[in-house]
């Protein structure tokens, strides 16, 4: 998996909380709403072509209208992610890396209960 850019997480980020498969239009309406951005299609849609080229994205094309499949979860990315940091922040030890983020910002009793769960999933 290759790393993505911040404006490309962004991007990512429109689709995986899009209910639906969208069209580049609508992504570039979501990008531009929800990071205050003023990007037209033309720059979206650089974007766009970069993520379907890292094997993010899947392009189709009904008509006139593009669309795209997500091809790697938000999960997954996120795990990616997380491991990249416990591996240059936290010399690959993801205990630290959890309690540097404990120590950032208060961690809920359902958080908690998250965190033990996987930790009891883990120990089996």
């Amino acid at each position: 998996m290759q790393k993505l850019t911040a404006k490309e997480v962004q991007i990512m980020k429109c689709l995986w909380d899009a209910d639906e498969k969208i069209a580049s239009s609508e992504i570039t309406r979501r990008t531009n709403e929800k990071y205050g951005y003023d990007w037209k299609l033309t720059t979206v849609s650089t974007f766009l072509n970069r993520l379907v080229n890292k094997g993010f994205l899947k392009l189709e094309r009904n008509g006139k209208v593009y669309t795209y499949d997500i091809l790697i979860s938000e999960e997954e990315y996120l795990q990616y992610e997380m491991a990249c940091m416990a591996d240059f922040w936290a010399g690959g030890r993801s205990g630290k890396l959890i309690a540097a983020l404990g120590r950032s910002k208060k961690i809920s009793s359902q958080d908690r209960k998250e965190i033990e769960a996987l930790l009891d999933e883990l120990d089996e």
